[in-house]
């Protein structure tokens, strides 16, 4: 009887651990290959327990960005204006084979106007990608959803 409830208290757990990412990922539109969590809440990053933690900028802001399980690579380059557009500069963080569970905590500022940092996703839906920048107008949500493109 012991070992029933032994078994009983470790699936649930391991359940109940499993809770936060299907409520985050069942809102999500088709083809979402990323999630971001902005601003993280202490509940939230004990229900999201980053995997990594990258600081490109010190800053307050940032987020925890959560790939789609079919996502097989992340890039993010660093950004740099030519004089008529945002260039790739250099691979600043590569994660070849993101594992299932995968979050990294990015700490980043997030510019109002131009880029300074772009994330890629590879995945069968080919590359999709995703500036980072504020939005003056309406602000960066909670919760936002990278769609492939």
């Amino acid at each position: 009887m012991p070992w029933s409830v032994v078994a009983l208290t470790a699936d649930f757990l391991k359940n109940l651990q499993t809770v936060p990412y299907k409520l985050v990922w069942q809102d999500a539109p088709e083809d979402t290959v990323a999630i971001l969590i902005n601003q993280a809440t202490a509940k939230q990053l004990n229900d999201f327990a980053p995997s990594e933690r990258l600081v490109l900028q010190n800053s307050e802001e940032g987020f925890l960005l959560i790939p789609a399980g079919e996502v097989e690579e992340i890039t993010i380059w660093g950004m740099e204006f030519n004089g008529t557009d945002f260039v790739r500069t250099e691979a600043v963080y590569e994660n070849f084979d993101p594992s299932e569970g995968f979050v990294l905590d990015l700490g980043v500022m997030r510019p109002e106007g131009g880029p300074h940092y772009q994330i890629a996703f590879i995945s069968d839906k080919g590359e999709t990608t995703y500036y980072i920048a504020y939005d003056g107008k309406d602000g960066s949500p909670n919760i936002e959803y990278i769609i492939a493109e």
